[in-house]
């Protein structure tokens, strides 16, 4: 709910914005579509752990609220997953395929991962945007990797929309 309501801010900037597409036994959490790219968003939550913000954890140097990505990895306070890396990057792959057959249209998606309330570290370099769902309706009109005419952009939404209608069609 918190990523859907900052996507919000995108529409007021001219995105097309859809939620909970199905696709091949999964789901694809967000869709924005903009003259700077389609964006693919996985939401991930996560429990914070009342042992992480003890002060034990905080003496030790662990801030019980960060994610930080480095080497691969996503390195929360007391635990580290590769996973959802690994899932934004084949849902974002799959987007790209499905949108380019059906729109027409040379479409390369780009993941993107949130972490609602939780502060993400960018100390190192991330291969696509990871980030806190307050830093979408910011970060995702400084990227992207195309630039769509509003003919394009409408062709690849109006796909977008019959799926979300229709559910998935091909296999």
């Amino acid at each position: 709910m918190a990523t859907a309501e900052e996507l919000l801010q995108l529409q007021a900037k001219g995105y097309q914005v859809f939620h909970d597409i199905q696709a091949e036994k999964f789901n694809i959490d967000h869709l924005a579509i903009g003259p700077n790219g389609v964006f693919a968003i996985e939401t991930k939550g996560r429990h914070k752990r009342h042992a992480d913000a003890s002060a034990n954890a905080k003496a030790k140097g662990v801030k019980g609220h960060e994610v930080v990505y480095k080497s691969g990895k996503l390195e929360f306070p007391s635990w580290v997953e590769v996973e959802p890396i690994e899932q934004a990057q084949r849902q974002a792959k799959w987007v790209s395929q499905w949108l380019s057959k059906a729109a027409g249209i040379e479409v390369k998606a780009v993941p993107v991962l949130v972490f609602p309330g939780w502060f993400v570290s960018r100390g190192f370099r991330v291969p696509f945007p990871i980030l806190n769902h307050k830093q979408l309706a910011s970060t995702l009109p400084k990227s992207g990797n195309a630039s769509y005419s509003q003919e394009q952009i409408n062709a690849i939404a109006y796909q977008v929309a019959q799926r979300a209608v229709q559910g998935e069609r091909d296999k």
